[in-house]
């Protein structure tokens, strides 16, 4: 191999270095050489306005406005034809940038960070599907859009602000070194309060991206347990948590934004002050002859621009400190979890649970319809549900048994009837919280056991949140898990259908409830299961509570007291 190839190749492999994680996303040459070009013509851009000047600076040394002649004429035709072939070019170059930029590799970043992180998560795709679809949703959308746009600012804006500064102050230093002297002062200071500030700001920064993801899964998580809040009329707590989150998040979003102000005004202070001394300095040289006055044209825009690059590169730094910030915890948070992959898994089990306290529901006269064109699914039906009772609904299915709980939870509006829980309507009796209910459709939250099972019990104690497994007989499973009643459902733990339902049930086993509903709690219980938790049913009905249990299983009437069979007269 020559030393020339071997050159190349170390050049290259700098290059990528360089370039870190984007070089990672580049597979083809053809790839590769787009994007080496964009970053040619990112930096070859940056020398236009300063060809304008300089052409500009040579037409007015030559001008003379006492002594206009036909060479003079001829002068400021080329110049013009001059400005007017680089204007063309750099908008032949700029089209070509963009379209490299915006219609080939951003959408290349953007499909290939998307198959890179999915692949961390390919092996547990079941364990997400059910725990963590909004947050892997969220941190991906995240590392989807981030990505592409901090490989946008790194090399559309950065590097030609770096270049632009540079390429300045040689051209001032050719023409008046004192004045390049200056402008390398001002640029100093510039970027020195520039730092200071980006220091304080990059814990706001880190904050603000942690708030956003969080406040991203907690709205997946809420609408993924939809039934779950509503159930226990938690919509209030849910939303002030929220609320409390963008308060917060729009604090360090204020301060910010309050840095960046004082940053662009205080800068702007310090450069005309310089700017200043830089004019009186280059006017000082003209009247010595030592420089011209196409020169001081040249000097004195040079620094206005080397101003305005400077000044946007840390306007551009602040937000590109943001999407950096945003996208590490994202990664951090795949990374995290590839390498946690580990297998805990538990037994077979299941079971749900509702939980009450006094009650008697009454339903007068009640009618429902999904659809008002067809036939009430429920017709007139009235009932009574007598305090310290078990009762179980059953009917064939489609003939309205998990309808009517949802009727009277106040899931549903009826056609026409009205149900009173307690005396009162089913929104004030869950409001007062004396109503439980599991669903079949209920979930867990992406929150730790402790937190999942104590959901309906603000600071309730650890003896209280155990002795409620224990009753839902999923106590012994969770002790098993290496942080067990503080291991997030976040994390790799794959737990079976029974074993969710045990906790979802052992919420009805926290405080006493007045009605408890229960739709097909005995799905994934095997007989045994289903033994030991009516016992404890049972208790709770000896206790004064009314528990309703919607089920087909034949078992479940061995624990009724009452048999309320629906069918298509009702």
């Amino acid at each position: 191999m020559s030393k020339k190839t071997k050159y190349i190749k170390s050049l290259h492999k700098v290059i990528l270095n360089f370039l870190n994680s984007e070089g990672s996303y580049l597979r083809t040459n053809k790839e590769k050489f787009y994007f080496f070009s964009w970053i040619g013509l990112s930096i070859f851009m940056t020398l236009e306005i300063l060809l304008r000047f300089f052409v500009v600076k040579e037409i007015v040394n030559q001008i003379n406005l006492n002594s206009i002649d036909h060479n003079i004429v001829k002068l400021f035709f080329h110049g013009v034809l001059l400005i007017v072939a680089i204007n063309l070019l750099m908008f032949f170059a700029s089209y070509f940038l963009q379209k490299v930029s915006t219609c080939i590799l951003i959408p290349v970043f953007r499909e290939r960070v998307a198959i890179k992180y999915l692949s961390k998560t390919i092996n547990c795709q079941k364990f997400i599907s059910s725990h963590q679809r909004g947050i892997i949703q969220g941190f991906l959308n995240d590392l989807i859009s981030t990505i592409p746009e901090v490989c946008d600012y790194k090399f559309s804006k950065f590097i030609p602000y770096f270049f632009y500064v540079l390429f300045s102050l040689i051209f001032i230093s050719l023409i008046s070194p004192l004045s390049a002297l200056i402008s390398f002062f001002w640029l100093c200071s510039t970027c020195m309060i520039g730092y200071i500030q980006l220091y304080k700001k990059s814990s706001y920064a880190e904050k603000w991206a942690q708030l956003g993801s969080r406040i991203n899964g907690k709205i997946s998580d809420i609408l993924q347990n939809l039934v779950t809040v509503k159930i226990f009329n938690q919509e209030q707590r849910e939303i002030s948590n929220l609320e409390k989150d963008y308060v917060q998040a729009s604090t360090y979003d204020s301060k910010m934004a309050l840095g960046m102000l004082r940053f662009n005004k205080l800068t702007y202070f310090i450069f005309l002050l310089f700017q200043l001394g830089a004019l009186v300095l280059l006017l000082c040289e003209l009247l010595q002859k030592q420089i011209t006055s196409g020169d001081i044209f040249f000097v004195f825009f040079s620094f206005q621009y080397l101003f305005n690059a400077t000044k946007n590169f840390f306007l551009d730094l602040e937000r590109y400190q943001r999407l950096l910030f945003k996208c590490k915890k994202a990664q951090l948070y795949f990374n995290q979890f590839s390498s946690d992959m580990q297998t805990y898994k538990l037994t077979n089990s299941s079971t749900i649970d509702l939980k009450n306290k006094d009650i008697t529901i009454k339903v007068s006269n009640l009618s429902f319809s999904y659809d008002s064109n067809n036939s009430p699914l429920i017709e007139n039906l009235g009932l009574v549900i007598k305090k310290g009772n078990i009762y179980m609904i059953k009917g064939k299915s489609g003939v309205g048994k998990t309808t009517l709980i949802k009727l009277i939870l106040g899931f549903l509006n009826p056609l026409s009837g009205s149900i009173e829980i307690l005396g009162k309507s089913p929104s004030q009796a869950i409001s007062e919280k004396k109503v439980f209910a599991m669903m079949q459709e209920q979930m867990l939250f992406d929150r730790t056991l402790y937190e999942n099972i104590s959901y309906d019990y603000d600071k309730a104690s650890l003896d209280i949140v155990i002795d409620a497994a224990k009753k839902a007989f999923i106590y012994d499973e969770i002790i098993a898990l290496p942080k067990n009643f503080q291991t997030t459902l976040g994390s790799p733990v794959q737990l079976s259908s029974g074993q969710k339902q045990r906790i979802l049930l052992s919420r009805a086993f926290l405080k006493k409830y007045s009605v408890i509903l229960l739709d097909e709690f005995t799905n994934h219980l095997d007989i045994n299961l289903i033994q030991k938790i009516s016992a404890n049913l049972l208790a709770l009905k000896n206790s004064g509570s009314t528990i309703i249990i919607v089920s087909h299983d034949p078992r479940v009437e061995l624990y009724a007291d009452k048999i309320i069979e629906l069918n298509k007269t009702h």
